[in-house]
């Protein structure tokens, strides 16, 4: 991980003919269960992608967050590094890998991912995986994103994860308005299946400013402590 964040200095360090920001973010959200039960079990993040062009077909995407859980007061981060070829104006096709850290442990990340644009629908999917000192598994999810206007959309996302034993699913319909700004308040509901816990609903809010092109960054960020609404 050291030597990527290296690369990612040495790389702009360069001549800036050679390369040029195409697109970004910047999110703040919270999420948590919507049980009286579980009303401390929720998450705060604040998180960023910046990706960097060097040709039309080829660029590189980095991920930052950074993570409080309520419950168990634990703060966390997460970084990513994706690499990224553009097959078309419409398809993209992405390997990346990464690093969550929570508590003093670290869990890696490598996968691939896909993403297809066209017209108003955004579809992308991804395969995970994902490694601690003691345990393993895959992570794999999809998302569909639906422009109802130019300020205006919805989205349906899955995504799974078996890690170690533990089995975490969630499914969720999401929405985004843009204000006149730019600045875009987003909302998500749905439903997460936490192994023996059983199923619980969920929400999350967050607000969002993209620069760059119109979605901003090409991919989503690929943490596996970000799918999780509260801890």
């Amino acid at each position: 991980m050291k030597r990527a964040v290296f690369s990612i200095l040495l790389l702009a360090a360069t001549p800036a003919q050679a390369f040029e920001i195409t697109g970004g973010s910047v999110e703040l959200g919270y999420s948590g269960f919507t049980d009286n039960l579980l009303k401390k079990v929720d998450k705060t993040t604040l998180a960023g992608q910046i990706e960097v062009g060097f040709s039309p077909a080829f660029s590189m995407q980095a991920d930052l967050g950074f993570m409080n859980f309520g419950f168990s007061d634990e703060e966390a981060h997460n970084i990513g590094l994706h690499s990224i070829y553009h097959a078309s104006d419409i398809t993209s096709l992405g390997m990346y890998f990464g690093q969550d850290r929570l508590d003093g442990g670290n869990l890696s990340i490598t996968g691939v991912e896909v993403g297809h644009q066209t017209g108003a629908l955004g579809l992308e999917g991804y395969l995970t995986y994902a490694k601690d000192s003691a345990e393993d598994g895959f992570v794999f999810g999809a998302r569909a994103d639906w422009d109802l206007s130019d300020i205006a959309g919805i989205g349906l996302r899955y995504d799974n994860a078996d890690i170690g034993g533990t089995d975490f699913s969630r499914l969720s319909l999401t929405g985004q308005y843009t204000l006149a700004s730019g600045l875009a308040l987003t909302g998500e509901l749905g439903s997460a299946d936490i192994g023996a816990a059983g199923s619980e609903p969920f929400f999350g809010i967050g607000a969002k400013m993209t620069f760059g092109a119109e979605r901003g960054a090409t991919f989503n960020d690929r943490s596996v402590l970000n799918l999780l609404p509260g801890l």
